[in-house]
């Protein structure tokens, strides 16, 4: 059977995700004129062009903006993102707004693979096709599989410093919902998504068998620049990749 495989992204919208401490609110007013510009800027440099060279481009790409702060405009100039609004009143939940718009679609699958990617961070050209040619490996299985690829690096914008780490449970990670047996359903209950769950706590939510998938190469970057929520440079050791290689790797240029 044939996967649905997603990737998710959202960029200027209210949303909540279940964490220990109940949910986490990533905005609590609209972000400005000045972010939305720099946001876009890094989009348009690290996240587009990594999926656009996807050696498999056997996905969709759900992007999530604000229906009330954004210029349609601009978002002419990425054709391959799936755009899809929300208005700001509403707080979006990651995992039943996906499944919502993969039911109106008439897109949604026994077998689900989804990625979370966020709106400033890049991915090895070959991580779709890593991803998919796991589960055409393991397509008999029944089940749900968190896969992750370890090796990546923390890229600090705009200084050009790049540092290499391993991660466990990190936000490069990819749910896949296996369920041969079942009838397919329209229940939302159905299916977990890789956003069902604050990604350090996702593996323990959802009960999927973590995967770990080794890799010679970097198959992630995560750019820290001075407006990131979360993330910080000072985790990595020093690594011998430069520009050509990331530009190999990624289709990015630094």
């Amino acid at each position: 059977m044939i996967p649905r495989h997603v990737i998710i992204t959202h960029f200027n919208i209210r949303w909540n995700v279940q964490n220990r401490n109940g949910l986490y609110k990533l905005f609590v007013n609209p972000p400005d004129k000045q972010w939305l510009e720099h946001r876009f800027e890094l989009f348009s440099k690290y996240t587009y062009p990594s999926v656009c060279a996807q050696t498999n481009q056997n996905f969709d790409w759900f992007v999530y903006f604000d229906s009330n702060n954004t210029d349609v405009g601009m978002l002419k100039k990425f054709p391959r993102i799936t755009p899809l609004f929300v208005p700001w009143h509403r707080l979006f939940d990651p995992r039943r707004d996906v499944i919502e718009t993969l039911r109106r679609r008439n897109l949604l699958s026994n077998n689900l693979i989804t990625t979370n990617l966020d709106n400033d961070d890049s991915l090895h050209n070959k991580y779709i096709e890593f991803i998919q040619d796991w589960y055409f490996e393991h397509k008999t299985m029944e089940g749900m599989f968190l896969l992750e690829f370890p090796l990546g690096l923390n890229f600090k914008h705009p200084e050009k410093q790049i540092l290499i780490l391993e991660e466990k449970y990190g936000h490069f990670m990819t749910m896949v919902e296996i369920h041969n047996n079942q009838q397919n359903r329209r229940d939302l209950n159905f299916y977990q998504t890789i956003r069902c769950m604050d990604h350090r706590r996702l593996q323990i939510y959802s009960k999927a068998i973590w995967t770990p998938i080794k890799t010679d190469e970097p198959m992630w970057i995560q750019v820290c620049h001075d407006r990131n929520a979360k993330n910080s440079f000072v985790v990595g050791l020093p690594t011998h990749y430069g520009e050509e290689d990331i530009k190999r790797m990624f289709n990015v240029t630094l």
